[in-house]
């Protein structure tokens, strides 16, 4: 046994990585650092009991090459006998919407991996990060601007993914690579300095390891402590500072509880990132600050439309309160799908809290899965729609196979109150509605509209997954 698997697999049991009997679905993308996880993970596979699977996206960012990338994963696959999902995206299509490449690709990239990681079964997805990828990333947090939480860089685990590699040097990768005879592909974008991360691979890291050649141990240590000292703040600051009472997605703390500018900082920071899914700038959190101690009596500290942060008195005690938007039972609402093939688009539908995950999929799933009630399967006989999903308004019908019928005519029938009729998520195909989805907010069957019935010789099969998400 080579010496990197070696210690992968030590790394790997002493961080509870992969226990046996996981699936684990692997993201192969076809360079040094997921190839050599590839063939380390297949050796160790039977020593641990797990099963292994293969996901790659192709981003279609650098033409053939892409496609290369894409033809030696699948041929990998198949030499291997291990189950391949493969997808494909064109990024180089797209506009940036406000995100760099690398932040698009990452985000659809992780939407992929969770889809086929709940519809495959696997227990646990595997990410080829390495320790100089960590150490990149806490050098581009600290040029950016961040907390402890930053400093802390990549965790071999969070939820059900795993880097099982983030020990392991690029140096030791490469030896393994080269001793092994294994081959790889070599995406040319990564001497692309227009990237961020490349750019400080590139130039910054070897420029100050000139001078600071222990540059990589000394930051790996400061993550360490970085981790501690969070630690630390988790289990015996933060419980007492966050201490409050919690009702419909707000949140109310007992403003003494905050009574430092830095323990106000780290608590705030943490409540809203993790609790209510909120990242505000350093900047915006001392503003905060800033207006408690100028003002005596309750005050907005922050308002984006969404949540607002105040102080306010509750019971006689001065209060932080955070509090979503109130929605009215009667607000109309709608959303539009961003439908591109090859990646699932989530959409949280906040007035009623559910999120929907659309995915273009096939007749078999749509077979194996139409008993779910979570699913609503939509099948089209042309390519371009228009698919969007909204709340009831007056006049909405739907087309039966007895004729049209009224939506409130039809919820009547149903049984469904005042409030339900409101909050029920209507799927609708241009101008029709294609389907009701009444059991995501009551215990009520589903219905799809006949002329989107699935049938075999559909051009598109769309998957709709409606989930309760908690805020």
């Amino acid at each position: 046994m080579h010496e990197l698997t070696a210690s992968t697999l030590d790394f790997i049991k002493r961080n509870g990585l992969i226990l046996p009997d996981d699936r684990v679905l692997l993201s192969l993308s076809a360079g040094k650092d997921s190839m050599a996880m590839l063939h380390i993970l297949r050796e160790i596979s039977g020593i641990v009991g797990f099963t292994l699977g293969i996901f790659h996206l192709n981003h279609c960012m650098r033409g053939c090459e892409s496609d290369m990338d894409e033809n030696f994963v699948r041929e990998t696959a198949a030499s291997m006998g291990i189950s391949a999902h493969m997808f494909s995206h064109d990024f180089s299509a797209e506009s940036a919407k406000g995100k760099s490449f690398e932040e698009r690709a990452r985000d659809i990239r992780y939407a992929l991996l969770s889809e086929v990681s709940r519809d495959r079964g696997y227990s646990k997805i595997a990410m080829g990060h390495n320790r100089g990828d960590n150490i990149e990333t806490i050098l581009m947090r600290i040029f950016t601007g961040t907390g402890v939480h930053g400093l802390k860089g990549i965790p071999p685990r969070r939820d059900n993914i795993i880097r099982p590699l983030i020990h392991a040097s690029p140096e030791s990768i490469y030896s393994f690579l080269s001793d092994s005879r294994i081959p790889w592909r070599e995406d040319s974008s990564n001497s692309e300095e227009r990237y961020r991360r490349n750019f400080i691979r590139n130039r910054v890291i070897p420029l100050v390891s000139g001078s600071f050649p222990m540059l990589a141990d000394s930051i790996e240590s400061l993550s360490t402590v970085a981790g501690e000292y969070e630690s630390l703040l988790e289990s015996r600051v933060l419980p007492q500072a966050v201490s409050g009472s919690i009702d419909d997605g707000s949140l109310c703390i007992p403003e003494k509880n905050l009574d430092s500018p830095e323990l106000f900082g780290y608590a705030m920071s943490r409540i809203l990132r993790e609790r209510f899914g909120l990242s505000l700038p350093s900047s915006a959190i001392r503003e905060m600050r800033r207006k408690l101690e100028s003002v005596r009596g309750g005050i907005v500290l922050y308002d984006n439309g969404v949540f607002t942060i105040a102080r306010k008195y509750v019971k006689g005690v001065r209060c932080i309160t955070v509090k979503s938007r109130e929605i009215k039972a009667d607000d109309d609402w709608e959303y539009q799908a961003e439908l591109a093939t090859g990646y699932p688009c989530r959409i949280f539908l906040r007035e009623i809290g559910i999120e929907c995950t659309i995915t273009e999929t096939s007749y078999d799933f749509f077979i194996e899965n139409r008993t779910d009630g979570n699913y609503v399967f939509i099948g089209l006989s042309h390519d371009k729609y228009i698919l969007s999903i909204r709340n009831r308004r007056n006049g909405d019908a739907m087309d039966l196979e007895f004729g049209m019928k009224k939506l409130k005519d039809l919820f009547i029938e149903k049984k469904l109150d005042s409030d339900a009729k409101k909050r029920v998520p209507l799927i609708i195909v241009g101008a029709d509605v294609a389907a009701i989805v009444p059991g995501a907010v009551c215990a009520a069957l589903n219905r799809v509209a006949p002329g989107y019935h699935v049938v075999k010789d559909a051009k598109k099969v769309l998957a709709l997954y409606f989930a309760k998400k908690q805020m």
